[in-house]
């Protein structure tokens, strides 16, 4: 698994791959090498490794639950907190949310800070950041997926994360650097939002962004 994490920082993901299925057929690895194979199966598009990963993880993901109506999100309560939702799933199967994946609707857009391996037939919260800073209304109960964000927006959640971890506070971003890079991405692609909402950039632009 860490030769699969360096050949990921080095940006060799074809050995990077191989390396985290080699250590699952090792079994030894555990959850570390299903886990770390599905994040780079997300960012890389690929089908195959992501089919390998969710095995090995016997989970399926978020989008296909939420659409299949098995998971919801929703705020954490009437009043909804800006970094936690809450997800029940009543699926008999865990369900995978990956790093950046975006969730649309509710009082705001926002994105996941880090992977969360969520039960079967259970609720809990995620850590999230906002990506629509300019809207705090309902639009929905509950949120839609929204797909994953950029490179550029995962390596902003993982520095803020890694700051976070440091000063003692868990799973929080950095929220001003990430709507810096909303922001960022918006004037860069000259696209514009009502709500500054990142969805709208990447919904339009989304091949450049990646």
């Amino acid at each position: 698994v860490r030769l699969g994490d360096l050949y990921e920082h080095l940006g060799r993901y074809e050995d990077a791959a191989a390396a985290y299925e080699h250590a699952q057929a090792e079994g030894g690895a555990g959850l570390h090498a299903h886990w770390a194979l599905a994040e780079l199966a997300a960012r890389r598009g690929d089908r195959p490794a992501m089919a390998t990963a969710l095995a090995g993880l016997a989970a399926g993901t978020a989008d296909e639950a939420i659409g299949a109506g098995t998971v919801t999100v929703e705020e954490v309560n009437e009043g909804g907190s800006v970094p936690n939702l809450l997800v029940s799933n009543d699926s008999d199967t865990r369900v995978l949310f990956l790093e950046g994946e975006e969730l649309r609707g509710a009082k705001q857009n926002r994105v996941l800070n880090t992977s969360v391996l969520v039960a079967a037939h259970s609720k809990t919260s995620i850590p999230v950041s906002c990506v629509e800073q300019g809207r705090w209304r309902s639009r929905s109960r509950s949120f839609g997926s929204g797909g994953h964000s950029s490179s550029k927006m995962r390596h902003v959640l993982k520095r803020s994360l890694s700051d976070s971890a440091k000063e003692g506070r868990s799973h929080s971003s950095d929220q001003t650097a990430v709507w810096r890079e909303v922001s960022r991405q918006m004037t860069s692609m000259g696209s514009c939002s009502d709500t500054m909402a990142m969805s709208d950039t990447y919904d339009t632009h989304r091949t450049s962004l990646d």
